[in-house]
């Protein structure tokens, strides 16, 4: 089973039937991470969490905002691009409309934890954009994952201090020297 198909079992997403004229070699021999699907859904989650504590619409889609100060309302799916292109051009000159995706709400914000949110964000969906429509995964996109999973052991790690403490003590390394008796 290779990386693509792994990954979109992982993320409970079907495969898209391969015509059988068609036999193409596997694009991506890299052994993912098993666990990077959840990392993905707990950074996704993560993100999602900052946006709500801020206001921010949290459901996918596109939004606009009808001046700087106006809040974000989510644009219907069914739009065209022509139709999306109008809206755009509708906008009064000068009068900060915003148009965003959902992973582009918080990228301009002035508040630090929204902006990181907002990368990340953008990172998980284009992501799970990529293994959900079988594309190419390029370097970047290893980064990106990369990135996921560090993100991810911050978040675990995080509520693993807020969690009640079980009574083990964390791992902790040594050095042969830290075990002899000091001499004084």
């Amino acid at each position: 089973m290779g990386v693509v198909d792994r990954m979109r079992q992982a993320l409970g997403l079907t495969t898209r039937a391969t015509p059988a004229a068609l036999n193409p070699a596997p694009r991506n021999d890299l052994a993912w991470p098993d666990d990077l699907p959840r990392q993905i859904r707990s950074v996704r989650d993560a993100s999602l969490e900052i946006y709500r504590q801020y206001g921010l619409p949290t459901e996918t889609g596109n939004y606009r905002a009808q001046g700087p100060e106006a809040p974000w309302e989510r644009l219907p799916d069914n739009l065209s691009p022509s139709q999306k292109w109008e809206l755009f051009q509708a906008a009064p000159e000068g009068a900060g409309w915003r148009f965003a995706d959902r992973s582009g709400l918080g990228r301009h914000s002035t508040i630090e934890d929204v902006r990181q949110a907002a990368a990340l964000l953008q990172k998980c969906d284009n992501l799970q954009r990529k293994l959900e429509n079988n594309e190419e995964i390029t370097a970047n996109d290893i980064t990106d994952a990369m990135l996921i999973g560090t993100a991810s052991g911050f978040l675990l790690q995080a509520n693993a201090s807020k969690a009640p403490s079980t009574g083990h003590s964390p791992l902790m390394f040594t050095s042969a020297s830290d075990d002899r008796p000091q001499n004084d």
